[in-house]
């Protein structure tokens, strides 16, 4: 039932989220499978005005957390939603594996991160881009 509630919850905010964003463009959808959307992804987050909301799963990637984390250092709001199993991913760049995990990386830097229980959308990034 609390799983059923969550997904509901997240699912109304997404959609109250949609409907109040001023254009439809503010809104970006990417669904990846080689590192080339890098680009698309870092430029939504630095073309952020005031907050960035993402939904993510497999959060692994550190170029895109070291753009989170510049874009909460110029005081940009900041929230990750992404898989309990995210937690236990070692960050990677394109040369580097770490032993820290993306979610341990921001949320060390103030980052607000909450975690899923299930998977997301397996191969899905949500970045809201409204405010």
């Amino acid at each position: 039932m609390k799983k059923i509630f969550f997904i509901g919850l997240w699912c109304f905010i997404l959609f109250e989220i949609s409907l109040s964003a001023k254009n439809y463009n503010e809104i970006n959808e990417g669904f990846f499978t080689t590192n080339k959307i890098d680009n698309l992804i870092i430029g939504q987050i630095n073309n952020a005005q005031d907050s960035i909301i993402i939904a993510v799963c497999s959060f692994d990637w550190k170029p895109i957390s070291d753009a989170l984390i510049e874009a909460k250092n110029k005081g940009k709001k900041v929230v990750v939603l992404t898989d309990k199993r995210s937690v236990n991913m070692p960050m990677k760049n394109l040369s580097s594996n770490y032993e820290e995990s993306c979610v341990a990386y921001i949320k060390s830097h103030g980052i607000e991160t909450y975690l899923y229980d299930d998977s997301i959308h397996q191969g899905c990034m949500r970045i809201i881009n409204l405010f």
